[in-house]
């Protein structure tokens, strides 16, 4: 168990009731996808374009968007009051396509090949696939399966870094007040980057295959 997980439950609290879904597709070309949300989680998988969204939020408390705009799908979710209000959205993308994600609160899951550029605020977030990767958290975790040869750079302000890495399959540049690589998980000329910033926390890098995945 994430031991921010209480931490966002507490922050979303009040709005778990889902008022109404929507799924849809978008009608024209896309090149890459913006996702920006004040609250909520975000999940993203690989399929085709598509997009889900669950809102949890009393009428009038919401500015919900979305639009496509020189061929970059531009989601937008904000709070315009003081309630409580989350919308979680499921981003189906095809490999390759890039996503850059804003999030306020929440956890942020990405499973899949594609460039992604991460920004939280505050929550929990976990990567698996391919990369090239950025992420950057402002007070929470990051967890990481990246596949050999991806190019990942994390940083957390407040917080830890997990990593499982295939042996030897990157480099690791590590800057944090603890830092552990596992011995064969760092091979100086890898065919990926794995550079980990996180000042006042810890970073653990280790092999898939002796680190079990949760």
């Amino acid at each position: 168990m994430h031991r921010l997980a209480p931490l966002i439950a507490v922050a979303l609290a009040g709005c778990s009731a889902v008022r109404y879904r929507e799924a849809w597709s978008p009608d024209a070309a896309v090149e890459r996808v913006e996702i920006e949300v004040e609250r909520g989680d975000v999940r993203v998988r690989t399929g085709p374009l598509r997009v889900q969204r669950e809102i949890r939020a009393a009428r009038g408390t919401l500015d919900l968007s979305h639009a496509i705009v020189d061929g970059t799908l531009v989601l937008r979710a904000r709070c315009t009051t003081p309630l409580p209000c989350a919308v979680d959205t499921l981003l189906e993308v095809p490999d390759g396509l890039p996503v850059t994600l804003s999030v306020g609160a929440g956890a942020v899951d990405v499973r899949g090949g594609g460039a992604i550029h991460l920004e939280l605020a505050e929550g929990v977030a976990e990567l698996a696939g391919a990369g090239p990767w950025t992420v950057n958290v402002g007070q929470g975790s990051i967890s990481l399966w990246p596949e050999g040869g991806s190019t990942v750079r994390a940083a957390v302000a407040a917080g830890d870094i997990r990593a499982v890495v295939p042996p030897g399959s990157v480099s690791v540049e590590a800057t944090a007040a603890t830092v552990f690589v596992a011995p064969d998980a760092s091979a100086k000329g890898g065919a990926g980057l794995l550079s980990l910033v996180a000042p006042v926390g810890a970073v653990h890098v280790g092999v898939a295959g002796s680190v079990a995945r949760r």
